[in-house]
């Protein structure tokens, strides 16, 4: 079993919207963890316990391998930090990110 996480704002996500129609949508099976809202108003990351109810939140299971993604490699990494931080140091990061799941396999992208 696998935590996909993705780190696109939530109106990508949910499909609502996204300056490209490819942001659109998510991969099946994949839960949000917006990058944008790891950071506080004053640009610092959230504390662990925030972190932690946010991972809860999504129904994120720390025995499982997880696997953080987005529209870029940057977004992603401030989940793998994000992850660090609560002790997670096995987390991967798919470096092509939604656009290179919706060129390769679209069939697992829902709108």
């Amino acid at each position: 079993m696998y935590n996909f996480l993705d780190s696109r704002p939530r109106n990508e996500f949910f499909g609502l919207s996204g300056i490209y129609d490819t942001q659109r949508g998510h991969l099946t099976g994949s839960k949000p963890f917006p990058a944008d809202e790891l950071v506080t108003p004053k640009g610092f990351l959230l504390s662990t316990e925030e972190i932690l109810k946010k991972l809860t939140q999504i129904g994120y299971n720390r025995n499982y391998q997880t696997i953080a993604f987005g529209n870029t490699a940057d977004e992603a990494s401030l989940i793998l930090l994000a992850l660090a931080l609560v002790q997670d140091t096995k987390a991967k990061l798919y470096n092509g990110g939604i656009e290179e799941i919706k060129r390769r396999a679209p069939y697992l992208i829902k709108n």
